[in-house]
């Protein structure tokens, strides 16, 4: 079964905010307010096809975000309506 992929943005020490991938040590890239983080995070996702974990300060999951790709295609999914 396939690793499932996802991306943190994470507080760092000193106020930095950091995107992450799981399962890696290092950040992909650290950035000075939450905001820039997660505009990066969220390009990186899109790219990637990956989840977004959104943390707060205190680490916890402020909010999650799929940018898993489609399963079909946009004409598929209305062949498959008309079938049912």
């Amino acid at each position: 079964m396939p690793q499932k992929r996802s991306l943190a943005v994470e507080p760092r020490p000193y106020g930095r905010w950091a995107v992450q991938t799981a399962g890696s040590e290092r950040a992909t890239s650290l950035h000075e307010t939450k905001a820039d983080a997660i505009a990066r995070a969220r390009e990186v996702a899109k790219h990637r096809h990956a989840e977004l974990v959104i943390k707060n300060k205190d680490g916890t999951i402020a909010q999650r975000d799929s940018y898993a790709a489609t399963r079909y295609r946009p004409g598929d999914r209305k062949r498959q309506r008309r079938m049912i």
